[in-house]
């Protein structure tokens, strides 16, 4: 069997989501979700952002949050999976 990254192992890996939100001075809501790794490593990625702030969704930014943080740690493992390949 091949290794490989999946949803399930980036899950296991994940020890907290901390979301974080700004308003911006034009009125705009940004949020990050900053997740923090089994081992301690902090993870961003984009912010979700509503174009009108009265569309504003705490839950949906939430999530695209997460997802776009989750992108990066996909990347991270990837790398990771493929050093430990080479030294085997």
């Amino acid at each position: 069997m091949n290794p490989k990254v999946t949803k399930e192992l980036i899950e296991s890996k994940i020890k907290d989501v901390e979301i974080v939100t700004h308003i911006s001075r034009s009125g705009q809501i940004l949020r990050w979700a900053v997740i923090t790794m089994e081992n301690g490593f902090a993870v961003t990625g984009n912010p979700s952002c509503a174009v009108d702030p009265m569309n504003d969704d705490i839950t949906m930014g939430s999530a695209i949050a997460i997802e776009n943080a989750k992108a990066n740690i996909w990347a991270l493992e990837g790398y990771l999976l493929k050093n430990k390949m080479q030294t085997h």
